[in-house]
């Protein structure tokens, strides 16, 4: 496993190194060619997915500081009115939440929105992320055509949990917590505390010194909020 992280992490910076040049993304290359083609949306949605994965699994800054830069480009290029499209060229083609052959760009999208919530603590990016299930919410409601707009739809309202520990840390705190809960929306970040905390978007809701103590409040929140029922979802149904 390590080798494929290590594998998967040499492939982000390859892409990085060929495709991302003067602060401009491209969407392919021709060997022995610079590229010329820019890159879609498409392109920003899945590229953003692999530094926020970047940066989780080596705690390393600019992979998470280069995820906003290109969120806030992305938004900048392909986002008017509330209405997402694809490319920013003459034909604008406004983009749906259905899935094709992959998950769907504008709902990973706006599942790399809450991820970006809980990392930097700004309620901003959760807001573009309810923006865009309120926009797409009778697609989402059909259910079979959109998978990934269901488990952005589900991310929101069970809501991300931050875990911050010592970076060296993190490694074995995920390992127990998946091996322990099949709860899929976790986030990691490193911190200088010899305590580790667990938060939500609202507050933190756990502490403690050990990683058996933090594991068994965070599977203790997440079963507490299982057996909750009702509430009201911030998406207009």
């Amino acid at each position: 496993a390590a080798d494929d992280s290590q594998d998967a992490q040499k492939i982000v910076d390859k892409l990085l190194q060929n495709l991302y040049k003067n602060r401009n993304l491209y969407h392919q290359m021709l060997p022995g060619k610079e590229p010329k083609v820019k890159a879609v949306m498409e392109d920003y949605a899945f590229l953003i997915m692999a530094l926020l994965d970047s940066y989780e699994a080596t705690q390393e800054s600019k992979y998470l500081e280069l995820a906003q830069e290109l969120t806030k480009e992305a938004q900048k290029r392909f986002e008017h009115k509330g209405v997402w499209y694809n490319s920013d060229d003459a034909y604008k083609s406004p983009l749906s939440i259905t899935d094709g052959a992959y998950r769907n760009a504008l709902a990973v999208m706006g599942e790399n929105f809450l991820r970006l919530e809980i990392l930097t603590e700004n309620l901003q990016f959760g807001q573009e992320a309810t923006k865009i299930l309120n926009a797409n919410a009778n697609t989402i409601k059909m259910g079979g055509g959109s998978a990934t707009g269901v488990k952005l739809a589900i991310a929101q309202k069970r809501g991300y949990i931050l875990v911050t520990a010592k970076k060296e840390l993190i490694p074995k705190i995920k390992k127990r917590l998946q091996s322990t809960t099949n709860y899929p929306f976790l986030a990691y970040k490193s911190g200088n505390s010899e305590t580790i905390t667990a938060c939500k978007r609202e507050s933190c809701f756990a502490s403690d010194k050990t990683i058996n103590g933090i594991v068994k409040k965070i599977v203790e929140e997440i079963e507490q909020a299982k057996a909750i029922k009702g509430g009201k979802s911030k998406i207009k149904f």
